[in-house]
């Protein structure tokens, strides 16, 4: 396989959190600041460590105790968004490493993208903010004319836009929804 990958390797996708950029504290702030609004026990990293990867809304339903209403739920997400749209990266640092790599993909001519299940005017900002030295061919974070990962219309809205074939792509993740997100697609996971 090996040979193989690096015969069709034309491009890398990267996912964001937990990938790129060490976002935990940020996003952790955000969901314990809801969470004291609502009288819930708060929770330490490693509890969002494990919920990290499917998306704000349940990260927030992990969060709640069990059971929550459905009215709960949406007001939490809604309060939790927001704190952290104003708080997006006050202690998020890209991962050691990763300006060195990112620096030296961008050098060796391969195309490096994002494909991230934040938000994408989230994940653009804090590809900025955070890499602000890397070209990135696309930043993708979740829009309305694709689905989060797992499914893999982001992987191939990027090989579209990028005019490849996804098994072009590497992609390279922390998560299930990333590896999965690369089967289906038909990238290298």
């Amino acid at each position: 396989m090996t040979e193989n990958l690096s015969s069709a390797l034309k491009a890398v996708i990267f996912d964001l959190d937990g990938t790129l950029i060490d976002s935990i504290n940020d996003l952790s702030s955000s969901v314990n600041h809801m969470l004291k609004k609502f009288n819930c026990p708060v929770h330490n990293n490693n509890f969002f460590k494990t919920k990290i990867g499917y998306g704000l809304e349940n990260l927030v339903v992990a969060s709640l105790p069990e059971k929550s209403h459905h009215e709960t739920i949406k007001l939490a997400v809604k309060i939790t968004r927001m704190h952290y749209q104003k708080n997006l990266v006050p202690t998020t640092v890209s991962f050691p490493g990763i300006d060195w790599l990112l620096l030296n993909l961008q050098k060796s001519h391969l195309p490096i993208s994002i494909l991230s299940n934040k938000p994408d005017k989230e994940t653009k900002i804090i590809a900025k903010s955070i890499l602000p030295n890397i070209k990135f061919s696309c930043v993708f974070g979740l829009q309305s004319n694709f689905k989060a990962k797992p499914d893999p219309s982001g992987v191939i809205l990027i090989a579209n836009k990028l005019r490849l074939k996804p098994n072009h792509f590497v992609l390279v993740g922390d998560g299930e929804t990333d590896m999965k997100a690369a089967r289906f697609s038909g990238a290298y996971p």
